[in-house]
């Protein structure tokens, strides 16, 4: 996991993966009318994610490992509430980083997130 986190290149999810994904998930939580919903959910986190992500950014930069905590806390419930499952897995991370005091490896972390989110922003704006 540290190599990971130190490499310079990642992997961000497909669009296809994430769609895939966040139906599935959505799916098993609503039932048949999840996809009827994403109308209505996709621009609360197109909206919320980028204020996050860039609170984040400001936290890590303040050395404020609480803000780090509770920033990636949030935005990590967003995600999974969403279906968003990678990104709210780098969100776990960061969370774990800033409880742990890792500010420097949850900015390397908060990297890996906004790439994710760009792909997710992708997806998210089918439904828009």
């Amino acid at each position: 996991m540290m190599d990971d986190l130190h490499r310079s290149t990642f992997a961000v999810s497909t669009l296809n993966e994430i769609k895939t994904r966040m139906l599935a998930e959505l799916q098993e939580s609503m039932g048949d009318i999840a996809e009827e919903l994403l109308p209505e959910l996709a621009p609360m986190l197109l909206e919320d994610a980028p204020q996050m992500l860039s609170r984040l950014r400001q936290a890590i930069a303040a050395s404020d490992a609480p803000a780090v905590k509770k920033l990636a806390h949030t935005l990590k419930g967003s995600c999974a509430s969403m279906g968003i499952m990678a990104l709210a897995a780098h969100c776990q991370e960061i969370e774990t980083m800033g409880r742990d005091n890792q500010l420097a490896m949850a900015a390397a972390k908060l990297a890996h997130a906004e790439a994710e989110y760009e792909q997710v922003k992708h997806v998210l704006g089918q439904y828009v």
